[in-house]
């Protein structure tokens, strides 16, 4: 359920619940945990929704096209390099006119990625970043999307 999120995640409330229910359904079927609430069971299993799950592939995404680990066109993103104002890797957000490029990778996590702290988004190394978004509180970003 998570191949490709950068490529093909859902966007609309509604897909996002589906999707979800296929977890919800599993993590009730085991023993001893489907009297919780699901989030409860998240977090007795130590487990995160597939929504967390995916908002965070898709900031280590933009980490590795920061880096150029991944490579891609340099049309995709737009980086500051260094700004005393926007801070340091900050990306544009492209205007558009359809729902097609609007809900697109290179768009729908502009604002969280920007939103980051500089120590987040300048990690040293791969690893030190998904520790550091661990540590982040998404909760105001998974209610606005």
């Amino acid at each position: 359920m998570e191949y490709c999120s950068p490529v093909s995640a859902p966007v609309y409330k509604t897909d996002i619940k589906r999707l979800e229910s296929v977890q919800r359904r599993f993590t009730k079927q085991l023993d001893d945990l489907n009297h919780m609430s699901y989030e409860h069971r998240l977090e007795t299993l130590c487990a995160e929704s597939l929504e967390l799950r995916g908002l965070k592939l898709d900031l280590t995404m933009m980490y590795k096209i920061s880096r150029s680990i991944v490579a891609i066109d340099d049309s995709f993103f737009s980086f500051t390099i260094n700004s005393q104002t926007r801070g340091k890797l900050k990306v544009f957000k492209p205007q558009c006119a359809n729902n097609a490029r609007t809900f697109s990778f290179s768009r729908r996590r502009v604002n969280c990625w920007n939103s980051l702290p500089d120590t987040v988004r300048c990690a040293l190394s791969l690893y030190s970043l998904k520790s550091l978004v661990n540590d982040c509180d998404f909760v105001a970003v998974l209610e606005f999307n």
